[in-house]
């Protein structure tokens, strides 16, 4: 199988999608927060980002379960290959 040099469309996209979930958030805790009109009102903000951009809260979701697998999964491989 020859080695692929580029991402296709599909894991282009995906990594935007984690992208734009880190902006977001950094945004929302580094900017928007301390700012004096948003910042009392920051709840209110994320809820009405969430449910502009819902796909990006949901690749967060999902990263978060695939994080979770391939921890478990890194480690159950690398124990059984340090005991061997």
């Amino acid at each position: 199988m020859a080695k692929r040099r580029r991402l296709t469309k599909g894991e282009k996209e995906g990594i935007q999608l984690i992208a734009d979930l880190f902006v977001i958030r950094e945004l929302i805790e580094n900017v928007f927060a301390k700012d004096e009109h948003i910042g009392p009102q920051i709840k209110a903000f994320e809820a009405h980002i969430r449910k502009a951009v819902p796909q990006v809260y949901i690749a967060g979701e999902e990263l978060q379960k695939a994080i979770a697998s391939t921890r478990e999964t890194w480690l159950r491989e690398l124990k059984e290959g340090f005991n061997e």
